[in-house]
């Protein structure tokens, strides 16, 4: 269920036998308690499971370029049981234990906090674990990737895992035969590049770069127009606002789909910001705030001030990532109907009223 390689979150709620067991509860999975978070760290290119498969921590191995015992590297001086590493944020220590897989190399981190929910002990923890992996990776010039987070409510058992849907298997059929426009070309690079990504910063980046740009190339083709004395439209873009609505909608954008759109697919688009909303409104009063806080982060300063591993909201992004991917499929398709989609026609407008 969800985006295909746009990053999910699937919670298990234990069930006890007995109806008066306290862990039992009917409310929602997220209060105030303890909590604890497990990441699960893996080598780039190789996953700790298979395409199609979700499991918990304790089924994954885990795997990384950072040797912690002897076994992986004849300097590495920590025991098969690992070592602990004391992080801190807001003034907060947490203590993590750090151990390796059975070849001695790191596979995992884990602590226990106390939290608010699940959102909470996540951020607090990756912000607090974040800036001590940066500084290995720096140091040592390795990657180090968290792969998965596991993070346990102690008092009920409840269990949220983060995953990536696997792309769809796609037949070679259906696309254009003749040669592509050089103009189009570009676009489609760019949304490889997007696809080909493992960090959801880069793919809404190059989703947006794609937006913006086929927006300056209407304004140019405006004033060509204008000048030659045509007129210049394009259909109007506006988001589907209902399930009714979106649904048929989804179907012009992707040949390749599920037999039906799941409730997560859905949901991850119908947010009270774009429902209804014209894409040009959307893309001024959220995407390019976004845009704008990445920018900060990242780019516009001349001396950094902030750590990307606390000021880069990841969840804010991914959340836009699905309402952005459609966006560009929508305006590529209106904007390059020989080469985007030919297969997947518009359905022809209904005819005017006639009279008054």
């Amino acid at each position: 269920m969800g985006f295909p390689g746009i990053q999910q979150y699937i919670t298990g709620v234990p069930i006890f036998r007995n109806p008066d067991d306290l862990r039992n509860r009917s409310d929602s999975t997220d209060k105030p308690g303890l909590y604890d978070v497990v990441f699960t760290l893996n080598r780039p290119g190789y996953s700790p499971q298979g395409e199609h498969e979700s499991r918990s921590e304790d089924l994954l191995e885990g795997d990384s370029h950072l040797a912690v015992t002897s076994i992986a590297h004849p300097a590495a001086r920590f025991t098969s049981s690992g070592f602990r590493l004391t992080a801190e944020v807001a003034g907060e220590k947490l203590a993590f234990i750090g151990r390796p897989n059975r070849r001695g190399s790191l596979a995992k981190f884990s602590t226990r906090y106390q939290a608010l929910d699940f959102r909470d002990a996540y951020w607090k923890c990756f912000k607090a674990l974040g800036p001590w992996l940066s500084n290995w990776s720096l140091q040592l010039d390795i990657p180090l990737l968290i792969y998965q987070t596991d993070i346990v409510e102690v008092g009920s058992g409840a269990r949220r895992i983060d995953f990536k849907p696997p792309y769809f298997d796609s037949p070679l059929v259906g696309l254009p035969s003749a040669g592509l426009n050089p103009e189009f070309r570009a676009y489609a690079s760019l949304y490889r590049e997007a696809l080909n990504s493992n960090s959801s910063v880069y793919q809404f980046l190059c989703y947006f770069k794609i937006i913006e740009s086929i927006r300056d190339r209407r304004n140019r083709l405006g004033k060509e127009a204008k000048e030659r004395g045509e007129s210049f439209s394009r259909p109007p873009e506006v988001f589907p606002s209902t399930e009714a609505e979106i649904k048929p909608w989804l179907d012009l954008l992707f040949p390749i789909r599920p037999p039906s759109w799941d409730p997560l697919m859905i949901n991850s688009l119908l947010v009270p910001e774009t429902a209804g909303r014209r894409f040009g409104n959307i893309f001024e009063n959220h995407l390019n705030l976004l845009r704008v806080a990445i920018a900060h982060a990242l780019f516009e300063s001349a001396e950094l001030a902030l750590s990307t591993d606390d000021s880069l909201n990841i969840e804010t992004v991914i959340k836009w990532l699905p309402v952005v991917k459609c966006i560009v499929r929508r305006m590529l398709k209106n904007e390059f109907p020989d080469d985007f989609l030919t297969v997947i026609r518009d359905p022809t407008p209904a005819p005017a009223p006639v009279g008054t």
